[in-house]
């Protein structure tokens, strides 16, 4: 895997317990976080560095953002900023395109700016994400190789609900080639 690009299907404490820990463990490598990955049975000198970003965050309740997916030139790479949304949830919690910053050439040392131009991103603030929404977001980061990892830690009802909609959620995203 070359980069992770993951999406988080809710951002209570799961999800959030888990950006945390990346943050603890990354490092910066040209502007991109990346996780230093030893492979089974290797020294620690046989490290590689792998970039992670989060490309989506979706919740029920407190709207979802994602990265635009049809407007993505060359040398330009776009992320959700993830210390941000840990700082927004804690405050009025609305997950908003204001939260994607932009970086153009990843691999030199250009600077990162934040979007100034709303109108230009897909994403968008709903008071409620339906499951369909959910799912047809899943299917268009799919098809656009935007994401190749979805956390799913939303509230669900196994007994009476039969898991969904967490079960079509991981549905979409395993025949879409996520893991």
């Amino acid at each position: 895997m070359k980069e992770i690009s993951l999406v988080l299907l809710g951002f209570g404490s799961a999800n959030r317990a888990l950006v945390e820990m990346l943050l603890r463990k990354s490092v910066f490598h040209r502007h991109r976080r990346c996780l230093r990955i030893t492979s089974a049975g290797a020294s620690t000198g046989d490290q590689r560095c792998i970039p992670w970003r989060v490309v989506a965050i979706v919740t029920g309740r407190h709207g979802r953002v994602y990265i635009p997916t049809t407007m993505n030139p060359e040398g330009v790479w776009y992320e959700v900023d993830v210390e941000a949304a840990l700082r927004r949830i804690k405050s009025d919690g609305i997950m908003d395109n204001s939260l994607i910053v932009k970086i153009e050439k990843p691999d030199t040392d250009e600077k990162i700016t934040r979007l100034q131009n709303k109108e230009q991103l897909v994403s968008q603030h709903d008071e409620c994400t339906t499951p369909q929404q959910t799912i047809e977001l899943l299917q268009t980061l799919a098809d656009a190789k935007a994401a190749n990892i979805v956390a799913e830690a939303i509230p669900s009802n196994p007994r009476n609900g039969g898991g969904e909609p967490a079960v079509s959620f991981i549905h979409t995203a395993l025949e879409a080639g996520m893991n």
